[in-house]
């Protein structure tokens, strides 16, 4: 889709500029939509497409160059965060690298994992209300089993980008 195109997909930038997007975001024509369509005729839940999930699913793989089968969908940023830090097979002494601009939503579910674990978690000092990259890099080059970063800082402003985070373990297994 060509970048104007996608832009008249959201009517609510015709009049501003959005910056934030932590929890609550304009609204895209399409889904704006449906919502009404939804409440003129009673929403009916079996009227979805059959199998979005997996197309959607497959896309992303796609996007990420990683098999379907990788690719978790939740309803959000943070019930993914938070299965993630649930999943890892935390030890005492373990540590996860954070910053100190994080989005309480993704602070949490480190501090919680390190109140059930043991955990130590490591926060990376901002300057000037910049994350350096090179103080970052140094945490986790220390040895983290585990970094993670959910924003994005430009010009003084900061907006919530997607999470990344970035494990050198892989999940739990269930016990046999």
């Amino acid at each position: 889709m060509e970048f104007q195109a996608f832009r008249r997909e959201f009517p609510l930038l015709e009049r501003v500029v959005w910056l934030a997007s932590a929890g609550t975001g304009p609204m895209p024509k399409r889904a704006l939509e449906r919502i009404q369509q939804a409440l003129r005729t009673g929403f009916d839940p079996t009227a979805f497409e059959e199998g979005i999930s997996q197309k959607v699913r497959d896309l992303v793989a796609r996007l990420l160059s990683v098999d379907p089968v990788e690719v978790a969908l939740t309803r959000s940023t943070t019930e993914g965060l938070n299965a993630v830090a649930a999943a890892l097979p935390w030890s005492r002494g373990d540590n996860v690298v954070i910053t100190d601009q994080e989005y309480p939503a993704n602070a949490i579910p480190w501090y919680h994992q390190g109140h059930l674990h043991g955990i130590e978690v490591r926060v990376v000092g901002s300057r000037e209300g910049r994350l350096p990259l090179d103080a970052f890099a140094e945490a986790v080059a220390g040895g983290a089993d585990a970094a993670t970063v959910a924003r994005r800082q430009a010009a003084g402003l900061t907006a919530i980008d997607a999470a990344r985070t970035a494990a050198r373990r892989p999940p739990r297994q269930p016990a046999p």
